[in-house]
């Protein structure tokens, strides 16, 4: 699968995505610094489903006047995100 993670995702979990064959930028090494619109029109682009914790890219791509063509948002809530919380979720197994 196509992915590319936001600059938030954990680095295990990108990893591992990346271990199980999946094709995975990571706007962390990929695209530093990229504004969040700029960063679902890479996605857009690229053909490549949006890995993120934000969720301000589902708010700015719902709001989009054109729906994405080959590209999506999964938005993955953790509460609290903080490190503690995420240590599982984020381990490599």
């Amino acid at each position: 699968m196509r992915l590319l993670a936001d600059e938030n995702f954990p680095m295990p979990t990108v990893e591992a995505l990346r271990q199980a064959g999946h094709q995975l930028t990571w706007a962390r090494t990929d695209f530093p610094g990229t504004s969040d619109t700029a960063i679902l029109d890479l996605a857009e682009a690229d053909g490549r489903i949006l890995l993120t914790l934000d969720k301000d890219f589902w708010q700015i791509e719902i709001q989009r006047r054109k729906p994405p063509q080959r590209s999506g948002v999964i938005l993955f809530r953790v509460h609290p995100a903080t490190r503690r919380t995420l240590r599982h979720w984020c381990s490599a197994q």
